[in-house]
């Protein structure tokens, strides 16, 4: 204020819009009690201050008499603001020639470059009603200095926020456009991939499944017609139907189900043949499916007067359907498998681990008996004293297990496999051996021992020594194969994972509750077969 007065324009002091000329600049943007006002006198200035100084005037009004006054509006306000570092001599009062403080404001200061034009309240109330009346609108006339445009920075902004809207707008109506044809693109992808993999599976099928053939020649055909009764030939695993005094033999893989009934006097004997469905054509057999355009028999029904013979005719055709059945699903499931290297044996004395039983089950009749799992130079193989062998390479082990019998009643070695391999006549990605380390003892007299039993005690003991000697030939064993794994096959990173029991929680990972035990990379439970 004492400035403009001084300057000889006292007159610009009632168009100050601020009391202060500025504030410092700190920690904050705006230091309140660094401000620059008449009674902030107290504060003194210090080198390396920064100060942000301003002078806004409004209501100014235009000098009629200047040149090009009647293209300028006739009102306008202006602002000075600059940023300024306080100098050291400017602190400390030292000689007037030098320069007090820093100019640290590096902006364009060319008028084109500062200046912009405010529409009147009334143009924009007089634009509000020519709009509401139908009328065109009124552009912004632009004042020219120094022969360039200086545009209006509201019509500039609210021009440009309507070109945002609309581009926004744009934008999402290509992105909604985008999302439809990416959503429709993926429904027809997984459509054509649904019907393409089950097509491919039944095409598979259908070429993997040959015509089975029984007989070559009609001469091979056992006769049947003289006496008019029903044949089973296990040997081509057909059936011989008589048929108008006619032999006819029917594949066992054409059939799909055999029954009888029984009556007072006679039997009814009722075989029905695959034929295609109109419901579910998926479903229909793969020999229907390559024949679907021929004519097709559906059922045949047979009396019989012997009781016994009919009964004997129905069980040997789904006893033989059966075997056809699991053989034929044993070989596609033998199709599927990954080939696996063969094992090589290991010269000299290999690592053994003796009476060790194996999951899942290799199958087969006859009692089960134990057997030994060897470790050769690719892999491990076990055999039974029954000749029944499985050999699991090394490359094919993803995760193995050794779990010591703490609690349990069996000391284990597990692996979970990349690929799966045929343990007896199912495929299996999880291979375990084990063995028991208490014997199940059912006492005579079904009475309850006292605690201080020696029969009991001594029970205890022999538990307990075998436990001990379980847990310590699967832990030698253990330490041997990793022994040959580091040697050998460093290169497939394989170590025994021993669960942490101590971490074991209770969960349900499938159906049934289970004990669930934390590994290094896995979470496992190894005793109760899923």
């Amino acid at each position: 204020v004492k400035s403009l007065e001084a300057s000889g324009c006292p007159e610009l002091v009632q168009h100050m819009t601020n009391k202060y000329v500025g504030f410092g600049m700190g920690l904050e943007f705006k230091e309140s009690v660094y401000s620059l006002t008449e009674k902030n006198e107290s504060r003194r200035f210090e080198a390396g201050m920064i100060f942000n100084v301003s002078v806004s005037l409004s209501g100014l009004k235009m000098d009629p008499s200047e040149k090009g006054a009647a293209e300028q509006p006739a009102e306008y306000a202006m602002q000075v603001s600059d940023t300024v570092l306080v100098r050291e001599a400017a602190a400390n009062g030292a000689e007037e020639d030098a320069q007090p403080a820093e100019l640290l404001t590096e902006v364009p200061k060319q008028w084109k470059d500062i200046s912009y034009i405010l529409n009147d309240d009334e143009d924009e109330e007089m634009e509000d009603k020519e709009n509401a009346g139908g009328s065109k609108k009124q552009k912004t006339k632009q004042v020219k200095f120094e022969n360039e445009a200086l545009p209006s920075k509201r019509s500039s902004a609210m021009r440009a926020t309507a070109e945002e809207r609309q581009e926004q707008e744009n934008s999402e109506a290509l992105r909604r456009e985008k999302q439809e044809e990416l959503t429709r693109k993926v429904n027809e992808e997984t459509l054509r991939y649904l019907t393409q993999s089950k097509h491919a599976d039944d095409n598979d099928k259908t070429k993997e499944v040959k015509d089975p053939v029984a007989y070559k020649s009609p001469q091979e055909v056992p006769h049947s017609s003289k006496d008019g009764l029903i044949k089973v030939d296990q040997r081509a695993e057909t059936v011989v139907l008589p048929i108008y005094g006619v032999s006819v033999p029917f594949h066992i893989s054409v059939i799909k189900n055999v029954n009888n009934s029984n009556e007072s006097d006679a039997s009814f004997v009722r075989i029905i043949l695959h034929s295609p469905s109109a419901m579910n054509a998926l479903r229909d057999s793969v020999l229907v499916q390559r024949h679907i355009h021929n004519a097709f028999l559906k059922e045949i029904s047979f009396r019989c007067t012997d009781v016994r013979h009919a009964n004997r005719i129905v069980q040997e055709i789904k006893t033989m359907r059966r075997l056809v059945q699991q053989r034929e699903s044993e070989r596609l499931e033998r199709a599927t498998l990954v080939a696996q290297e063969k094992l090589v044996p290991a010269r000299g004395r290999v690592p053994t681990l003796n009476d060790v039983w194996i999951r899942p089950t290799l199958g087969g009749r006859g009692k089960k008996m134990t057997g030994q799992l060897q470790a050769h130079t690719n892999g491990f193989r076990y055999h039974s004293p029954k000749g029944e062998r499985l050999d699991v390479m090394y490359g094919n082990i993803k995760h193995a297990f050794f779990q010591p019998a703490e609690k349990e009643m069996i000391c284990l070695i597990h692996f979970h496999l990349y690929n799966d391999i045929m343990v007896g006549k199912k495929k299996s990605k999880e291979v375990q051996f084990y063995t028991e380390v208490m014997e199940v003892v059912q006492t005579l007299d079904a009475g309850r021992r006292n605690s201080y039993d020696p029969d009991e005690i001594e029970d205890e003991q022999r538990e307990r020594e075998r436990r001990n000697r379980t847990n310590n030939e699967y832990n030698n064993y253990v330490k041997k194969v990793q022994e040959l794994w580091e040697k050998d096959h460093r290169e497939l990173n394989l170590e025994f994972d021993i669960p942490f029991r101590e971490l074991g929680f209770p969960g349900v990972p499938h159906k049934s509750t289970s004990f669930l035990i934390p590994t290094v990379y896995c979470l496992v439970d190894l005793i109760e077969t899923p």
